[in-house]
């Protein structure tokens, strides 16, 4: 059940209206998204900074314009609708009521599993790097890399590094 509104004007009982173009509005971009993360070892070239674990030796020109045209849209386009969507949750909720259910809702969930996918993903990324001769078995043992590309972007955003593009 949701927390009393501390805003007069709203009442907790109004039943929440939700804009269905909204709703597909998000899914699409999530979609670009996927888009993104799917094109990203098949791009001619790849985004300063951006480390990834796998390339394929004959990239798409296709694959490099959808991966240019989905970065160029995704991230700005979900980041207006979440700051668009909370506003009402926060007329809502109220301050307080509201960054309880965001930490509870977002922060947990990526604390908790997200420091174990912390060491399985270093895994699976050295296992990609190791199979495309860029790092050896001694370097992901000692968590000490030679290729500077992995060395600048081992300790950096990782797939926080849209806080960076803001």
């Amino acid at each position: 059940m949701p927390a009393p509104s501390t805003n007069p004007s709203v009442s907790p009982a109004e039943p929440l209206v939700r804009d269905v173009g909204l709703d597909v509005l998000r899914a699409g971009a999530m979609l670009l998204v996927v888009l993104f993360h799917a094109a990203v070892p098949h791009v001619l070239t790849p985004l300063r900074g951006l480390v990834w674990a796998v390339s394929d030796s004959a990239p798409s020109r296709l694959l490099d314009v959808l991966f240019r045209a989905s970065h160029a849209v995704q991230m700005p386009l979900l980041f207006f609708l979440s700051g668009f969507l909370a506003v009402p949750a926060l007329e809502r909720r109220g301050g307080a009521a509201f960054l309880a259910a965001r930490l509870r809702r977002l922060g947990l969930p990526i604390l908790v599993p997200g420091l174990a996918a912390l060491v399985v993903l270093y895994y699976v990324w050295s296992a990609g790097w190791l199979l495309e001769g860029r790092c050896t078995l001694r370097e992901i043992r000692a968590v000490k890399f030679a290729d500077p590309a992995i060395r600048a972007g081992f300790l950096g955003p990782a797939h926080l590094w849209f806080l960076e593009e803001l």
